[in-house]
């Protein structure tokens, strides 16, 4: 039975009048050649209504990493999955090509700090390749670049000397997606002269994706929010 750690310093303060402080203690971390991060393990989290079978989720995994060897996993609370990795370059691999899904839905994988516990780890954003065509040459700069970028997420990697790249008018990108807030789908750009254009953006691999709402973590016919 789990127990929620507030009722229980309230219990103990109006029961036997002890409090928060009394029954805070301080553990020595443990000797450790590199942070847990670095390491071979890492969390996940289904972002789905719905619960997969064990069967479903290590049929899925395994067509994605087939070329991973040695790979384990398993169930934590809340709906946490720890993948253990024999190698530490497959685990940064893993990281490096996310994102993934189980069964078409997203599967939030993060690292592990070794300062938190598996359910203080966030499973509220991953990152996604995004992609914008039809971007006029006379925009081609870095500065409209990364303006384009922070409109899908604040935070993005851009590739690097793109902004040196003649003749182009499609942009690749990868933005790191807060899943609480609806995927940005694209804007008119304002031009003297001439017709607004529509700039669009697409996200590669994307999963189901709730039309009403714009987030990425159910399907319409689910959906309880209100549009945005």
């Amino acid at each position: 039975m789990e127990i929620d750690p507030t009722g229980v310093c309230n219990l103990f303060e109006d029961s036997v009048q002890i409090s928060h402080d009394d029954i805070t203690f301080a553990l020595n971390p443990g000797e450790v050649d590199e942070p847990q991060e670095a390491n071979q393990v890492l969390l996940g989290k289904i972002i789905s209504r719905h619960r997969f079978g064990k069967a479903a989720i290590q049929g899925s995994l395994k067509l994605s990493w087939n070329a991973i060897k040695g790979w384990k996993w398993k169930e934590l609370e809340d709906g946490i999955i720890q993948f253990t990795f024999a190698r530490r370059e497959d685990a940064l691999n893993v990281l490096a090509r996310r994102p993934w899904f189980v069964c078409g839905a997203l599967i939030v994988i993060m690292p592990w700090p070794a300062w938190l516990s598996p359910t203080e780890v966030r499973f509220d954003k991953t990152p996604i390749w995004v992609h914008i065509d039809r971007i006029p040459p006379f925009y081609w700069n870095l500065s409209n670049l990364k303006e384009l970028a922070s409109k899908a997420s604040p935070v993005y990697e851009l590739p690097t000397g793109i902004e040196d790249a003649v003749g182009m008018s499609s942009l690749r990108f990868r933005a790191t997606i807060d899943l609480n807030k609806p995927i940005f789908l694209g804007f008119y750009l304002r031009r003297q002269r001439l017709n607004d254009l529509w700039i669009q953006y697409k996200y590669e691999k994307l999963p189901k994706l709730c039309f009403k709402c714009g987030l990425l973590t159910h399907e319409q016919s689910t959906c309880s929010n209100h549009p945005p």
